[in-house]
């Protein structure tokens, strides 16, 4: 069986499984949390510490870095996993920010505060672009990237990227299905770079 049937055969799947979250756990969950925000307490602020880490100012400025080191350096094949994550990162955000304009959902933080639940197409104001969750993708993208290039550390890219995406469920900003159809987006958009245009200079370093 191809990749690309492969692929037709598992993003239904994965449709239909983010659909049934959002009809069924993602109110539930999100009522159930929101006991952390209103208490003030010391899981709330650590999470939201963790979700700094998926707002992209210092993932992408380490990525720069590494970029201008490299050039520094003269290191080409350190010059192509930075352009590699970078490109990855663009794509994500550029999808995730589409997409979030198209859905317009409201954010949890309207339906506790204003009782608004539900979809607003082609909205423009922040509160209304919860889904896709933007940390989230970030996040996956460039954990995955950092995996498909230090696979020895799976288990720190994987670890990283789950706590950013609980962290964006724990204080609020997001509903579940919001974080998973981001990590799906983000998982996306490095496969696309990475098989249409980085593997092959990777490989060849």
């Amino acid at each position: 069986m191809s990749t690309a049937t492969k692929s037709s055969l598992f993003l239904p799947l994965i449709a239909f499984f983010i659909i049934a979250v959002q009809l069924f756990l993602d109110q539930l969950i999100a009522q159930h949390l929101v006991i952390f925000k209103h208490s003030d307490s010391l899981v709330y602020h650590g999470f939201k510490l963790v979700s700094t880490l998926g707002g992209g100012e210092i993932l992408i400025a380490l990525v720069l870095l590494a970029l201008a080191l490299a050039f520094y350096k003269n290191n080409e094949l350190l010059k192509q996993q930075s352009i590699f994550l970078i490109l990855s990162a663009i794509l994500n955000t550029v999808l995730t920010t589409i997409l979030k304009v198209c859905f317009g959902r409201a954010r949890p933080d309207l339906f506790f505060d204003q009782n608004i639940y539900g979809y607003f197409p082609l909205n423009l104001d922040y509160t209304y672009h919860s889904f896709p969750s933007g940390h989230s993708s970030l996040i996956t993208s460039i954990c995955l990237g950092l995996f498909l290039l230090l696979p020895k550390y799976k288990y720190v890219f994987l670890s990283c990227a789950l706590l950013v995406m609980l962290s964006r469920i724990m204080i609020n900003k997001h509903y579940l299905s919001d974080v998973l159809f981001g990590a799906s987006i983000g998982i996306l958009s490095t496969l696309v770079v990475y098989h249409y245009f980085a593997k092959a200079k990777l490989q060849a370093h």
